[in-house]
């Protein structure tokens, strides 16, 4: 058979077991049309972004049908996110769809996306290989040796763009260039959530223009990068958006685009009375609700509200903490354990027990959880619409979900949301006005504002030093290493405040005198020796 753009339907619904959306549709149509993707995707949250891997793969599989010579499609799709639970949803995507073009009873649609795929590897690996990169996890380089095999590469921002500017942490010395023209080449970079990682996107751009500059004549160029974000960067180029029949609320995202979402704001005096507040409203709306969130901008006050909530007797639930700073294989734990309770689709008719998930920033963006209700620190207005995507995802909560905004009126200058913090409660204080008394957060509810508003509203994004070709020589200088080269960290995410963070793990069972003996004979412990982890 011969493939088509009009047979990605039916790929898709094999795949997921569902339509895709018009949109994406759309986008496929556009990207073969063009022979390239757009600039920045300006989706809202929720309208199934991910998607953009199937897209990606269908594309692959429509361009291998060409010549060699003709061909413009990069065989590399590396989806990019700086948070490791969106990573995760990524690489369970690629494994859904890898797991569907080996099926035995795969479809003729899917066959032949498999076929077509094969033909661009040497006949012995699978048509798609399906690889994470990301830190707390076991190392696996195995993409690198099949430089001709169609990936899906699910990577942080440091994993990713250490490698593509020839530092590759955790990379031999010997691997780091390969790695780096792997990733340079015939790739296509996704980069989501992009408003959290707006340094590495001017690195991104940057890279694409010395690679005009220095270009070899002669040379395919297959490398492309892609900006997607319900909030995107100002000025983006090329960007992609709902049209109006998209949007309308008879659509198939329509429930999930006007799907309400009310919010009320309180303000406090202090930190102290911030925390006892967001424990006082999550009571509240568990008396309405199975699943609640209570997000705030600080590890230390999460902590503390989770303490108090687990020892609450009155609360009748469970309490889940999640933060940046856990171990990442107690945060996948955790995450597997909760999956059929917090996740999109999930049955909300079968709730056996209410559950309160408290995090910060770590679950505000991308994840692919779906609340009931949400307790918030007060934020930037970017930061709280992530916050209030988490709620009611699809919209079929039946117009129920709620927020509380709390907001600490001691706070002046925030560390991380700086006066965007401040400005956004005076304008939430604003559109209340003296008659209403709560806030619509749904997608297509809130306004946007002004230009000249917005920009105060807008948390501070860090912004890259200027990528000049003499730091590229020295990365490239990797045998002998330089004596001196630039942190490629910069041009990842900005400058830092202060230092990279390191967890010391210290045995309780060894004491002071122990250690001592040992030293003094000069001989292992053989507690220490025989321990095993647990």
């Amino acid at each position: 058979m011969k493939l088509s753009v009009d047979h990605f339907t039916d790929f898709h619904h094999a795949v997921h077991g569902k339509q895709p959306f018009a949109w994406q549709s759309r986008l496929l149509a556009q990207v073969i049309v063009d022979r390239s993707w757009p600039g920045v995707l300006d989706l809202p949250t929720g309208s199934g972004k991910t998607t953009c891997i199937d897209i990606a793969v269908f594309a692959l599989a429509l361009d291998a049908q060409k010549e060699p010579t003709d061909r413009w499609c990069p065989r590399r799709i590396a989806m990019v996110v700086d948070r490791r639970i969106v990573v995760d949803q990524v690489s369970e995507r690629g494994r859904a769809i890898l797991r569907t073009l080996l099926a035995q009873d795969r479809s003729p649609v899917v066959a032949e996306v498999a076929r077509l795929l094969q033909t661009l590897t040497d006949g012995e690996e699978e048509p798609l290989g399906v690889f994470t990169l990301r830190g707390g996890i076991p190392k696996d380089d195995g993409w690198a040796r099949t430089p001709h095999q169609p990936l899906v590469l699910a990577s942080t921002v440091d994993q990713l763009g250490s490698r593509m500017l020839v530092q590759g942490y955790g990379v031999s010395q010997s691997m780091k260039p390969v790695h780096a023209g792997l990733l340079g080449n015939d790739t296509l970079v996704l980069l989501d959530e992009v408003h959290l990682s707006q340094p590495f996107a001017q690195t991104l751009d940057a890279l694409v223009a010395l690679r005009r500059r220095f270009a070899t004549n002669g040379l395919p160029s297959r490398f492309q990068h892609v900006f997607l974000s319900a909030t995107p960067l100002a000025g983006s180029k090329r960007p992609f958006h709902l049209n109006e029949d998209e949007k309308a609320p008879s659509s198939p995202l329509g429930p999930r685009l006007h799907a309400r979402k009310e919010a009320r704001l309180v303000q406090v005096a202090d930190r102290i009375a911030l925390q006892r507040r967001c424990i006082e409203e999550a009571r509240e709306l568990l008396g309405r609700h199975d699943v609640v969130a209570v997000v705030v901008n600080r590890v230390a006050t999460a902590t503390a509200i989770a303490n108090e909530l687990t020892k609450d007797a009155k609360a009748a639930c469970d309490t889940v903490l999640l933060t940046g700073r856990m171990r990442p294989l107690d945060r996948d734990d955790i995450l597997e354990s909760l999956r059929p309770r917090i996740m999109t689709g999930r049955d909300r008719a079968n709730v056996s027990r209410k559950l309160v998930v408290v995090g910060t920033q770590c679950i505000e963006a991308g994840a692919d959880f779906d609340f009931d209700a949400i307790v918030t620190e007060c934020a930037s207005l970017d930061a709280l619409r992530q916050r209030f995507g988490r709620v009611d995802r699809l919209g079929l909560y039946d117009g129920r979900a709620e927020g509380v905004i709390v907001q600490d009126k001691s706070v002046k200058d925030d560390p991380n949301y700086r006066e965007a913090l401040i400005a956004t409660a005076r304008w939430l204080k604003g559109r209340l006005g003296t008659k209403r008394k709560v806030v619509d957060f749904g997608i297509m509810a809130l306004p946007p504002p002004s230009d000249d508003v917005l920009i105060k509203l807008v948390a501070p994004r860090p912004a890259a030093p200027c990528l000049l070709p003499a730091y590229l020589d020295l990365w490239v200088q990797t045998a002998p290493a330089p004596v001196a080269a630039p942190d490629v960290s910069l041009w990842l995410h900005g400058p830092r405040s202060g230092p990279a963070d390191v967890q010391v793990v210290w045995r309780a069972d060894l004491s002071e005198s122990d250690l001592e003996a040992a030293r003094a004979r000069d001989a292992p412990l053989p507690q220490a020796r025989e321990a095993r982890p647990r």
